[in-house]
């Protein structure tokens, strides 16, 4: 018999090939049965990343803040990326709860800075790797 249950505002479905009868046997309920997300702890499960994303851990090598973030991307790019302020803080909130940054002490009360993590710094070189892979194979091709 198939069961499917409904957890909150998230509606998860468990295909679980069980009777009712075996669950009265283990007398558990289905709200013993939970379901949670894995914490994302190995960067090859993050990877790959968009350009935003990549972009921004590179410029958190060094401690910045928000507006630092989006001028040295603006910089680096030669203008070809104006991230908008609502882009930028949505992707420091996703990265920051993927555990790739982190919020550090700022000298300032108004300003919020942040720095990359080992995890972010490890995500950034596979990623490079990952870039380098392309770049030689897409080289490779069109000498063909």
């Amino acid at each position: 018999m198939q069961k499917t249950f409904r957890s909150g505002l998230t509606f998860l479905l468990i295909s679980i090939n069980i009777t009712e009868n075996d669950i009265k046997k283990a007398d558990i309920t289905k709200d013993d049965i939970s379901v949670s997300m894995p914490k994302m702890k190995d960067a090859a499960i993050i990877s790959p990343i968009t350009e935003t994303s990549f972009y921004i851990l590179i410029c958190l090598m060094q401690s910045l803040h928000g507006y630092g973030i989006l001028k040295k991307i603006e910089e680096m790019t030669d203008g070809r990326i104006i991230m908008g302020a609502g882009t930028l803080y949505g992707a420091l909130k996703n990265l920051q709860a993927s555990g790739l940054i982190i919020e550090v002490q700022s000298d300032s009360e108004r300003r919020r800075n942040y720095c990359i993590t080992a995890l972010g710094k490890e995500l950034v070189k596979k990623e490079v790797a990952r870039y380098e892979e392309l770049m030689q194979n897409a080289r490779k091709l069109m000498e063909e």
